[in-house]
């Protein structure tokens, strides 16, 4: 009510007209419930406060996919890290829906992972692992989905045993906890994570 007075006093004096939306809906409220207004700002953040964060963790996630702004990894909850193919989008944004701001780094073998991810917390970060054969055949079908020879080096499976034993090697070295999603549904790995985390899934009713 003061800023209300405090606002319209100095339109009054500056010569802006004004046109008091609220005051009649409150007055008309006030009357019909026989209470005053409590006057207490952030009632309605308050209210949809978990869909103003889902979609900031949404936002967190889609700026930090694929090992963008890694500058900013100290903000996640949680950074996951694995070879091309391993369900690291699909599970970030998963997460991200639930409320949890991921960000996923890839791990590729003669390219130095950047170094904010080293130094972070290695209670943050979480490789997502996978056996060869079913990272061959991911890769397979993902490589005739986009018109390439499925024995490129996206696909040909020597090259697949080394990147996934330097990821594997990365992640022993580093102390990251892991998750082998070989076999496992985008929602078991996001629980996954999350229970390693020591975080809740929320996710809408």
């Amino acid at each position: 009510r003061e800023a209300r007075w405090a606002l319209s006093g100095m339109a009054e004096q500056m010569l802006v007209p004004t046109v008091d939306i609220l005051g009649p809906s409150f007055s008309a409220l006030h009357d019909l419930l026989q209470r005053d207004p409590s006057g207490k700002p952030g009632l309605f953040y308050a209210s949809d406060r978990e869909r103003f964060d889902r979609q900031s963790a949404i936002d967190y996630t889609l700026k930090h996919d694929d090992g963008r702004r890694p500058e900013e990894l100290c903000e996640a909850d949680v950074v996951l890290v694995g070879v091309s193919r391993a369900s690291k989008t699909s599970t970030s944004f998963y997460l991200g829906y639930s409320v949890i701001r991921t960000a996923n780094i890839p791990l590729i073998p003669d390219v130095p992972p950047p170094p904010e991810l080293l130094a972070l917390d290695r209670e943050l970060v979480i490789g997502l692992t996978i056996n060869q054969r079913r990272l061959k055949t991911i890769r397979e079908v993902r490589a005739r989905g986009l018109g390439r020879h499925v024995q490129d080096s996206y696909a040909n499976e020597k090259d697949i045993v080394r990147e996934i034993r330097y990821a594997n090697d990365l992640i022993a070295r580093s102390k990251w906890r892991s998750v082998d999603v070989s076999y496992k549904a985008i929602e078991e790995v996001a629980r996954l994570v999350a229970e390693i985390r020591g975080l809740r899934l929320r996710t809408p009713e």
